[in-house]
């Protein structure tokens, strides 16, 4: 799943080559503190562990509602429901809908997270991650045209 040269050579651009484990789960913890999990989702999901990308949203969910934030919870946990029925299948229904629903969605890294499961067979730019305002995972690197 989504492994490429262009993705690897992006992944070593951000500074996550060597992103092991422990690095992911060190960044991922880091924005749960700041109450970032949606980004903390998106980031185990672009390293492939969606296990931990659903975990991340349902301790989310979980605070949220903790917080006495049941619209904030509502809307992680959809995200979750979403994330979860997932599948590689390029052309079925998850996709197409997910395709269909990301511009709606309000938060820029549950954008930037369906954008790149939705990402084309042969888009290997990831174009629709990079340019999503508001999601910050690589505003360190220069885009080259």
């Amino acid at each position: 799943m989504f492994r490429s040269e262009p993705r690897q050579l992006a992944q070593r651009l951000c500074g996550w080559g060597a992103f092991v484990p422990e690095d992911r789960i060190a960044f991922c913890d880091g924005c749960a503190r700041r109450g970032e999990h949606v980004r903390a989702a998106a980031v185990a999901a672009f390293c492939l562990e969606m296990g931990a990308a659903l975990a991340s949203l349902a301790r989310g969910a979980e605070a949220a509602e903790a917080a006495g934030d049941r619209e904030a919870a509502a809307g992680l946990t959809f995200v979750r429901m979403a994330l979860a029925g997932f599948t590689e299948e390029r052309d079925g229904e998850w996709r197409e809908t997910a395709r269909q629903s990301v511009a709606s969605m309000g938060d820029p890294y549950a954008r930037a997270l369906f954008a790149f499961l939705t990402a084309g067979e042969g888009d290997h730019t990831y174009s629709a991650v990079l340019d999503e305002p508001g999601a910050k995972f690589i505003s360190q690197v220069p885009k080259a045209k």
